[in-house]
């Protein structure tokens, strides 16, 4: 009689806590995907990930993708990319107790930039190459080579000359997206060739600079001969998303 109060006792203690226990998320899947100069790697899960956080060391060039509550159930473990800028995609269960962690390392050949996108089931990470200027000092005559990696430039005001050829024809160019995602907007575009970009706020296109980045639309200031105007871009549909991670 006695140990059979001790299994209802037990019983009753432990069925509360299968009741409440939180079901985890399976990251069923991870793919590669590249469209012109934007690479896209797609975590796809069992539900929505709302729970990660994301780390770059750029001295290692790795971002690393933590995902909580969830179990790593995709087919690989470390995927080779061929690729000029991605090199390599792996994921494992980092963490198993109290809660589980799937943790998503990114190995690249470059410096990039990034973002993270929140989508249904889908977790997008979208990855450019850093952008590189070249500077030429009028005054010294001397070469500056700098990657400002998505910080502002401190040769800015030594500018005479930019290798345009690289940067953004905002005349030939149709806006596909825009991504707020915290205090930072950024706009889609591809080009007449397909080939991709994402800018923010201040970066470079052909013969000017992104002015602004609204809901709905980019506004660029292009200078002409000397004669500054404005140049607005809008999206055909509502492809404004907002990206949050926490």
């Amino acid at each position: 009689m006695r140990n059979k109060s001790k299994v209802m006792l037990l019983t009753v203690l432990l069925v509360p806590l299968f009741l409440s226990a939180e079901p985890f998320l399976n990251v069923k899947e991870i793919k590669f995907e590249r469209t012109g100069e934007i690479r896209e790697v797609l975590i796809i899960g069992s539900a929505p990930i709302t729970r990660y956080r994301d780390t770059l060391k750029a001295d290692e060039k790795i971002l690393t993708i933590d995902i909580d509550s969830a179990l790593y159930k995709a087919s690989f473990r470390n995927l080779k990319i061929n690729d000029d800028c991605v090199a390599s995609i792996s994921g494992a269960q980092f963490k198993v107790t109290p809660a589980p962690t799937v943790r998503i390392n990114i190995k690249f050949k470059t410096n990039v930039e990034y973002a993270l996108l929140p989508k249904t089931d889908t977790l997008t990470i979208i990855v450019e190459k850093a952008k590189e200027t070249i500077r030429i000092s009028p005054v010294l005559g001397t070469f500056f080579f700098y990657n400002s990696y998505g910080r502002r430039d401190p040769f800015e005001p030594l500018l005479s000359q930019e290798k345009s050829d690289t940067l953004l024809n905002v005349g030939s160019a149709m806006l596909v997206g825009i991504i707020h995602q915290g205090d930072t907007s950024l706009a889609l575009l591809k080009d007449v060739n397909g080939m991709g970009f994402v800018l923010k706020k201040g970066d470079r296109v052909r013969g000017g600079s992104v002015l602004d980045i609204k809901d709905n639309e980019v506004v660029f200031l292009l200078s002409d001969y000397g004669f500054n105007r404005k140049v607005i871009l809008k999206l055909e549909k509502d492809q404004s998303l907002e990206g949050r991670s926490q």
